[in-house]
C-alpha cells in the first residue's frame, strides 16, 4: 500500500471533499489526482471509503470511518514528531552498557537526569561484566560505561565521567582491624600489611578487569595470600568479607569505602588506586543527540572525577 494514498484519503476525509482536500494538502495537486488517491486506496481494502451527501461533500463509511480513525493520528502528528526531531527536544532510545557496581551507584540519579529533561525518553540498560569495545561497533550499545584501564581506539569518542578509588576491606571483627594496627600499617609508607598475615583473599574472577588490579595491590603491599573465593561483584565480595572468610581489595565511588556491617574499609592513597570511569560511544556514524544530552548532565561526576586521592584513616 503506498503511504500517498493514506495521505489522500486523510485529507478527503478531514476537509469533507475532493477540492477542499487539493486546496488542503502540504504541496500542490490537483482535484482529480486526489480523487484517484481515494479510488486506488478502496481498491486495495476492497470497500467503498466515502458517500457522496451532495454536489461536493463527501462522508465517510463505516469502514472509511474505521479506518481514518487509525491513521488520523499518524498525520495529525506528524510535523509535531517533525520538529521535535530537528530539535531533539522529546522522546528516544538510548541502550547503556554498563558494569554492575556503576549502575548501582552511578546510574540511578543520572538517568533520572536524562529523563526528566527528556520527556519520553526510554532508556536500555544492559548489565556487562567486561567492557565490550564490539559493543558499540555492532550498534548492540549506544554508550558504554566502564573502568577502562588503556587508552580507547581512534573510533570510539570518550570522556570521564567519574572516579572510583581502591579500598582494602577486611573483618571488622579481625584483631589487627579492631585495635587499629591495619590503620597504622597502611599509614606507614613501606610498612608490612602484619594484620592480614595468614588471613585468605577473595578475589574478583580471573576474566574481570579487576581481577588485575587487585593482583597489582597484592604485589603493592607484598602480599600472597591463599585465595578462597573468585567472585563477579563487590558485594559479594563485602558479604564473604563480613563473614571472616577473608580479606580484599575492591573499588567504590562512596568517600569512605563500601559500607557493610561486618566489614572496615581503608582508602588506599597510592596512585594506582585511583580508577576513571569513562564513557564510550562510536564515533562513525549519524550523531546521537541523547549522548550528547546525557553527558551534558554529568558536571557533578566529571568534577568528581578531578578529585584527589582519599587520605588513609
Amino acid at each position: 500500500m503506498q503511504l500517498n494514498r493514506l495521505e489522500g484519503f486523510y485529507w478527503v476525509a478531514h476537509t469533507g471533499g475532493y477540492a477542499a482536500a487539493a486546496r488542503a494538502m502540504p504541496f500542490t495537486i490537483s482535484q482529480p489526482a486526489v480523487h484517484q488517491q481515494v479510488k486506488r486506496l478502496e481498491e486495495d481494502v476492497e470497500f467503498k471509503l466515502f458517500e457522496r451527501v451532495g454536489r461536493s461533500d463527501m462522508r465517510l463509511t463505516p469502514g472509511g470511518q474505521a479506518l481514518f480513525d487509525f491513521i488520523a493520528p499518524f498525520f495529525v502528528g506528524y510535523d509535531a514528531a517533525v520538529r521535535a526531531a530537528r530539535a531533539n527536544t522529546t522522546g528516544g532510545l538510548l541502550r547503556i552498557q554498563a558494569a554492575h557496581q556503576l549502575i548501582r551507584e552511578l546510574l540511578p540519579s543520572w538517568v533520572a537526569a536524562l529523563t526528566a529533561a527528556r520527556p519520553g525518553v526510554q532508556v536500555e540498560v544492559l548489565e556487562a561484566g567486561a567492557v565490550d569495545l564490539n559493543a558499540l561497533r555492532r550498534g548492540d550499545a549506544d554508550l558504554l560505561i566502564d573502568y577502562v584501564g588503556a587508552e580507547p581506539p581512534s573510533d570510539v569518542g570518550a570522556q570521564t565521567v567519574a572516579v572510583t578509588f581502591g579500598f582494602l576491606v577486611a573483618p571488622a571483627s579481625l584483631p589487627g582491624v579492631a585495635n587499629g594496627d591495619l590503620a597504622t600499617q597502611l599509614r606507614t609508607p613501606g610498612s608490612r600489611l602484619a594484620a592480614l598475615e595468614g588471613l585468605p583473599f577473595i578475589a574478583y574472577s580471573r576474566h574481570l578487569g579487576h581481577h588485575g588490579v587487585q593482583r597489582e595491590a597484592l604485589d603493592h603491599f607484598n602480599l600472597a595470600p591463599r585465595v578462597v573465593a573468585y567472585l563477579e561483584r563487590a558485594e559479594c565480595i563485602t558479604a564473604m568479607v563480613a563473614a571472616g572468610v577473608g580479606y580484599s581489595f575492591i573499588p567504590s565511588m562512596e568517600p569512605g569505602g563500601p559500607q557493610a556491617p561486618g566489614v572496615s574499609a581503608f582508602p588506599i592513597a597510592v596512585d594506582g588506586a585511583r580508577f576513571p570511569v569513562v564513557a564510550l560511544w562510536r564515533q562513525s556514524g549519524t550523531p546521537h543527540p541523547l549522548i550528547e544530552l546525557m553527558l551534558s548532565l554529568a558536571p557533578d561526576m566529571r568534577q568528581r572525577a578531578q578529585g584527589r586521592l582519599p587520605s588513609t584513616r
